[in-house]
């Protein structure tokens, strides 16, 4: 009889422990689908931001647009300036120094010179599941140090993207997708299934936040939005869409990931501004 109990108090025990196990799962991995929705809203108005700024510049017929490059624009043959250095005219190595040209973070404050180039007060967009949000109280020196250590930017960029380019090509994407041009480039057929997941395997490993290993939030070019689960990376066309990078990878500039920071520097003016 004693036993029978036992028996009876262990198999209690593994079910509710299994019970348990089950409804944290689904609680965390609601958690999860929440902060991918959220940062994907985030993303989303960039996105919408520095599209609608860009436009204004296109309209009244003045060229490049606002995304960030890595090299020159050029039209007939001659670099575009203006009579100040602004974000249009200068190259980028990294989206945090982009970002904080986007806020115009030198005069943040300032309220006789701050002209941002979108409508945000602070760097909240920037910022969120797992990436904190940059502290104004602070002085501009300060925060401009802390921001371009790629601490508070939860956002890679694909830079030098042109108009010709499909609408559901990666534009955003959350930095916990680390990987390189160099990872797409190589990609030789989208549509076969990478066994490996060699892209899977980027998400979360060397950059845990936003979202450490649960997905990766993507803004298109057209400003789609997907929110993908690291396993749907066997595919490769999940992420790059009708994107062709190995052919892209001959044109002059050719598409670049810019990264929250990196080796080279922050920003740099074109040469001969």
């Amino acid at each position: 009889m004693r036993t029978k109990t036992k028996v009876v108090c262990w198999c209690t025990v593994i079910t509710v422990t299994l019970v348990l196990g089950v409804i944290l799962l689904k609680i965390r991995d609601a958690v999860y689908q929440s902060d991918m929705t959220a940062l994907a809203a985030k993303g989303k108005d960039i996105f919408v931001a520095i599209t609608m700024a860009g436009g204004e510049r296109e309209r009244g017929g003045h060229y490049p647009s606002y995304w960030p490059r890595t090299s020159s624009v050029q039209q007939n043959g001659s670099i575009v300036y203006s009579d100040d250095v602004a974000i249009f005219e200068k190259t980028y190595t990294n989206t945090s120094a982009y970002f904080w040209d986007l806020m115009d973070g030198d005069n943040f404050g300032n309220a006789d010179k701050w002209s941002p180039y979108v409508c945000w007060t602070d760097f909240s967009k920037f910022a969120g599941a797992g990436v904190p949000i940059l502290s104004t109280n602070m002085t501009v020196t300060a925060m401009k140090a802390a921001f371009l250590t790629g601490e508070y930017n939860g956002w890679n960029i694909i830079a030098n993207l042109s108009d010709e380019m499909p609408y559901n090509t990666p534009l955003l994407f959350s930095k916990n997708f680390d990987i390189t041009i160099e990872d797409l480039i190589a990609i030789e057929n989208p549509d076969a299934m990478d066994t490996e997941n060699k892209l899977g395997a980027k998400v979360g490993t060397t950059v845990k936040q936003p979202l450490g290993k649960s997905g990766v939030v993507v803004i298109l070019k057209g400003g789609g939005i997907r929110k993908i689960n690291p396993k749907d990376l066997k595919q490769p066309r999940t992420f790059i869409g009708d994107a062709d990078f190995k052919a892209w990878s001959k044109l002059s500039p050719k598409p670049e990931i810019l990264k929250v920071r990196s080796a080279e520097g922050n920003s740099e003016p074109l040469s001969g501004m």
